[in-house]
């Protein structure tokens, strides 16, 4: 199988991507390739929905489970369970600014959620002192 992306594969309209598998060429909007959703529209782009969506469906099972346990134990599963969901391939790819933005969000998200913090509160100097 042999997927090729690139500007020399893609058609003249800039939102679609070309396939080629076993010869045959289609075109398609995203693709998905070692669990990343890759999309066009001018560049060639992360979707980062995908992986916000694994981080809280796993970060949701832990306060279920883990009702009456202290919040440095749930602080512990959420770093080690959903953790690398948003930082999968990170150091491998270039991220705009607001793909950034939007997984940082989800990682305050999970501390406010923890320690019980308002969503205009800022989580920056308890995620330092922790």
């Amino acid at each position: 199988m042999v997927v090729g992306i690139g500007k020399r594969l893609m058609r003249t309209q800039a939102s679609d991507i070309t396939v080629c598998i076993s010869g045959v060429a289609s075109h398609v909007d995203k693709i998905k390739y070692l669990g990343l959703s890759l999309s066009v529209s001018s560049t060639l782009d992360v979707d980062v929905s995908f992986m916000q969506r694994r981080f809280y469906s796993s970060y949701n099972s832990i306060p279920c489970k883990c009702k009456s346990s202290p919040e440095p134990v749930k602080l512990q599963l959420v770093k080690s369970y959903c953790l690398p969901y948003l930082t999968y391939c990170v150091g491998a790819l270039e991220l705009s600014k607001s793909n950034i933005h939007h997984l940082s969000v989800r990682w305050n998200d999970a501390f406010r959620k923890i320690f019980g913090f308002k969503r205009c509160e800022s989580v920056k100097k308890l995620q330092f002192l922790l």
